[in-house]
């Protein structure tokens, strides 16, 4: 184990038992930093604080229900991300670099969260609200409010 992956498993907070744990399912320490990559741009640092919202959506079949006898059956087909970002206050600039990023109808998306660790897939947004906040006396603008859906194709 290289002395950087130590210090940075320290600061983590990671046991060496957790550090084990980690290789032995294959990954590295790397795998557990935050990455929040849309189309290839990093929006991290355009996320406001608490900014990351992570829902895991369960996807059921046809057969999931009550029956008469009152029995719960559940019809699992998939587990779906349903992740909401909210930025900070955002300069022109740094509004349109977020807003393309995620126009297309699919983009590639990579976070890590909780239920995943690092993933990368296909996802798709929608309803991208956005507030002109101000204006200066140049004409600059301060753009706040963007916020928007990425929901795992």
């Amino acid at each position: 184990m290289a002395e950087s992956e130590l210090i940075l498993a320290n600061s983590m907070g990671l046991s060496s038992n957790s550090l084990a744990m980690i290789h032995f399912m294959g990954g590295t320490i790397e795998d557990l930093t935050m990455e929040a990559t849309v189309s290839g741009v990093n929006i991290l640092p355009y996320i406001a604080e608490n900014g990351i919202e992570v829902t895991l959506r369960a996807i059921d079949g046809d057969e999931a229900g009550r029956t008469m006898d009152a029995v719960m059956w559940r019809d699992l087909k998939a587990y779906k991300l349903d992740i909401s970002i909210t930025c900070r206050s955002l300069p022109l600039i740094d509004a349109m670099r977020v807003c393309t990023a995620i126009m297309p109808e699919y983009v590639p998306f990579t976070v890590v969260t909780p239920f995943t660790g690092r993933i990368t897939a296909e996802f798709y947004s929608n309803n991208i609200p956005c507030l002109c906040a101000s204006v200066g006396e140049h004409g600059e603008t301060l753009w706040n409010g963007i916020k928007f859906p990425l929901i795992q194709r």
